[in-house]
């Protein structure tokens, strides 16, 4: 078998990159989502969410939860996820990170902490 050239190899890595951002990843809002997009909407939120080293991801839609996750890894920040978002857990937790912030689709009626409503990006991909 002949060895793949720098070009080819090239090319080769462009088209699989490009398959693979085109390929679906999830449904949302009744369309189907690709990898790409998601990756696109995940860096349009992390340059969005609060400065801060901590985050409760306490989304209940999965791709807006998947989304929070993957725009606090791209930003540097622990995902923290706590066994329920009760009131009392979240307090017991930010005993131990005072820093940490609320992600969420919406204001908790009871927050501890500054929150940062979670709305899908308009990336437009």
């Amino acid at each position: 078998m002949q060895e793949m050239t720098r070009i080819q190899k090239k090319r080769h890595e462009t088209d699989v990159g490009q398959c693979e951002s085109q390929a679906p990843f999830a449904f949302h809002g009744g369309e189907l989502q690709s990898r790409g997009r998601l990756w696109s909407d995940a860096r349009a939120l992390a340059e969005a969410l609060p400065d801060r080293p901590y985050l409760f991801n306490l989304c209940e839609d999965r791709y807006l939860f998947c989304l929070t996750l993957l725009a606090a890894m791209l930003r540097g920040q622990i995902c923290l996820l706590p066994s329920s978002a009760q009131e009392g857990v979240l307090w017991e937790i930010l005993r131990y990170y005072p820093e940490a912030y609320l992600a969420a689709e919406r204001v908790p009626q009871h927050s501890p902490c500054l929150v940062f409503v979670v709305e899908r990006p308009e990336t437009g991909g």
